[in-house]
């Protein structure tokens, strides 16, 4: 999605509280950027618009947006645990923006605490690692119809719509 296109759907609230998250950070303003657009392309060469939807492919997008945002911050010297904890704060705020059922919001949520945890056990690790491995997780997701299935705190991506 173009920044323009994104910035008109907000509506003032949002765009002030969005000011406020990069007013003390401009450069990760760059590299949310950067790290969202890197994640759209990825998600659409590997799964094509299935992506948009909440098959494993959607896991794989959100968990991968997490891995980005903390590398890019991590590249820039800070240590693993404020990188994390930027993707989290960014992505966390991009799902009160965009709201969803509690079952879809639930999954979101547990599939960027995945990106975030294969990120903080593999700091070091090079984007083409992370892609492959989330690749291998995402094959590995598992479907859930209620909030209690997800897995906590574990390596395990969840979607709600089965591949065909």
């Amino acid at each position: 999605m173009a920044v323009r296109a994104f910035l008109k759907r907000l509506r003032p609230a949002q765009f002030w509280e969005l000011i406020k998250l990069f007013g003390g950070h401009p450069l990760y303003a760059w590299i949310t950027f950067r790290a969202t657009r890197k994640t759209v392309a990825r998600a659409y060469e590997h799964f094509g618009k299935r992506h948009h939807k909440n098959y494993p492919a959607n896991a794989f997008r959100h968990a991968l947006w997490n891995v980005l945002i903390a590398k890019g911050i991590s590249d820039l010297g800070h240590t693993t645990d404020k990188a994390s904890y930027w993707a989290k704060r960014i992505t966390d705020w991009h799902e009160d923006f965009s709201p969803n059922s509690p079952l879809e919001r639930a999954m979101d949520l547990h599939n960027n605490e995945v990106g975030r945890l294969l990120f903080a056990k593999n700091p070091g690790k090079t984007v083409p690692f992370f892609i492959n491995s989330l690749l291998a997780l995402t094959r590995r997701s598992l479907r859930i119809t209620a909030i209690s299935e997800i897995p906590k705190g574990k390596l395990r991506m969840v979607h709600l719509i089965e591949p065909i």
